[in-house]
């Protein structure tokens, strides 16, 4: 105990002599840096922290004739609602009331030895983030290696400055908590090393692309989404198996398991999806749900309430995607189930969070036979004008311009995957027992520039090797997502992903995994192959980067 309380006196003291002695502004034509007082997270008064960590700050970033550091004042009544209320667009503005080029907020939460730092550094001129910062520490002490990285990567990364050391301190596997300060889910603390183990990064890289990778699940992932689920800013990833939702969080180079929710054993998860709908600040969970033995849809979809995720809504008869939609963001769309002799019901239609449900509003117009997971609107022509790309009942691709022609087709399959609906077979059976018949879902289609080059692209998953077993099941080799261009008269390849050779993909989306606030990435759902027919089920997940 007296050892403890001598290592925080000494923090004390090192951070008020920082204080004291910090470096001056200087004028010129060197870049502005703003820096908010850190929010503190803590039950005790730690604002001796705060204090530290601007001082901190202001000596390692400050450069005479290059870099200038400016600071709010964390006693005042200013600096004090800065530090508690501060986002991205909140930063913009003070930054132009400052005349900055740049402003650093974060915040610093502390639970009993355990600490928590994250910052984020916005380009005032692009208004935009150009770094984003998250470590944990095993105890309080390890401030002084977070800020001391945080300002080496800005030096580095932003600056162009170079270091002499840059010490990064430990990571380990981590346990998922509750922030009682603001209610958002807590960051993970420190842990010994349990199942799924440590993300690893991945070294390799597709034609020099940043590559990162998980350690394998012992699940079949058949579907991953990313988004804020508790409106703090940072970026969650829930992936989902036959029978569990998966909440993680991406952080350095941590995969942090945030929550898991399980499903009921006569009951299969088809497909999930994640944003906000009801307009609360909080991303939704949109799990669609098709129970084994049921004649229906059983959809439900999570929220965090500031304790943990609950159902705010169950038993829908509803298939649900959410879709980009260009100048409205995120939409939810629905489409009914009716039974084996009707799987997609009806229309597909834009849905509105009304009265504490999600009702049905608009009807899209879609050709005869399109479902709900086999199209996508965008500019795929680079002409402006949005154009409808589905898949055709044989999974190859189909382009219609803004009339409603068939523009372009492709000669190749995409976008299968092993995703079923089962249902019992009208005229099949072995025995008095009916065979299950079973229809496989596409895989979802994206309309976006995602290599950076001006143009947007058709971007979707090929798997190889495509076997049935006995049938009905259905297996590959391997797989890769692809992005195809307008030529001006049909769609070549200009990029693909990482092959994989000892996996397929099972589902992907397009997102800031990894919260870094520059470029999203490819968020991949891999199936690893197992040693036998029988063998033991694995998955991870894949990001790669395609804009450097």
């Amino acid at each position: 105990m007296h050892k403890h309380k001598l290592g925080i006196f000494s923090i004390i003291q090192f951070f008020m002599f920082l204080f004291c002695f910090c470096a001056g502004a200087w004028a010129g034509n060197s870049a502005r840096v703003l820096v908010i007082p850190f929010n503190i997270n803590a039950a005790k008064d730690l604002s001796f922290m705060q204090r530290g960590v601007m001082a901190m700050l202001t000596t390692r970033l400050t450069q005479t004739g290059k870099v200038d550091v400016i600071s709010l004042d964390e006693s005042t009544r200013a600096g004090k609602a800065a530090a508690e209320s501060m986002n991205i667009d909140r930063a913009i503005s003070a930054g132009k009331r400052h005349k900055a080029d740049y402003v650093i907020f974060g915040s610093i939460t502390v639970l009993g030895d355990h600490i928590d730092t994250n910052a984020i550094m916005v380009d005032i001129s692009q208004e935009k983030p150009v770094l984003a910062f998250n470590r944990f520490g095993q105890s309080q002490s390890d401030l002084f290696d977070h800020i001391t990285l945080l300002a080496t990567q800005i030096n580095e990364e932003v600056f162009g400055h170079k270091t002499l050391t840059k010490q990064e301190p430990p990571q380990g596997e981590a346990k998922v908590g509750i922030d009682t300060q603001t209610n958002k889910i807590k960051p993970p603390e420190p842990a010994g090393a349990t199942e799924p183990s440590p993300t690893i990064p991945v070294p390799m890289a597709e034609s020099g692309l940043a590559s990162w990778a998980s350690k394998n699940f012992k699940v079949r992932i058949i579907g991953v989404a990313v988004g804020d689920l508790d409106g703090d800013g940072w970026n969650e990833t829930v992936f989902a198996s036959e029978s569990k939702v998966h909440i993680y969080r991406h952080s350095g180079e941590q995969f942090a398991k945030l929550g898991e929710i399980t499903n009921s054993a006569q009951e299969r998860i088809i497909g999930i999806d994640v944003a906000d709908i009801n307009n609360n600040g909080r991303a939704e969970v949109f799990v669609t749900n098709f129970p084994k033995k049921s004649g229906r849809l059983q959809s439900f979809v999570l929220e965090w309430d500031g304790s943990g995720f609950r159902k705010i809504v169950d038993r829908l008869n509803w298939y649900f995607r959410v879709m980009d939609v260009p100048e409205r963001g995120h939409v939810l769309l629905g489409q009914r189930w009716a039974g084996p002799k009707a799987i997609f019901s009806g229309g597909v239609y834009g849905m509105k969070w009304s009265n504490g449900q999600y009702e049905p509003r608009e009807e899209l117009k879609l050709p005869r036979g399109v479902n709900i997971y086999s199209f996508i609107f965008g500019d795929a022509l680079n002409v402006g004008q949005q154009n409808l790309v589905l898949f055709t009942s044989l999974d190859y691709v189909r382009v219609l311009n803004s009339n409603g022609e068939e523009e372009w087709i492709s000669g190749e399959k995409y976008g299968t995957s092993t995703i079923y609906l089962e249902f019992p077979s009208e005229d099949t059976t072995f025995g008095d027992t009916k065979v299950m018949d079973r229809i496989y879902l596409t895989q979802r289609i994206f309309v976006a520039d995602l290599n950076k080059n001006g143009k947007s692209e058709i971007i979707l998953v090929k798997n190889l090797g495509s076997t049935r077993l006995f049938t009905r099941a259905r297996s590959f080799s391997g797989g890769y997502v692809e992005g195809l261009e307008w030529d001006g008269k049909e769609f070549k390849s200009v990029w693909k992903s990482k092959e994989f050779t000892s996996g397929y993909i099972n589902d992907y989306t397009i997102a800031d995994f990894n919260n870094d606030g520059r470029a999203d990435e490819l968020v991949l759902a891999v199936v690893g192959k197992t040693s036998s027919f029988l063998g033991g089920r694995k998955s991870y997940i894949y990001t790669q980067r395609l804009d450097q």
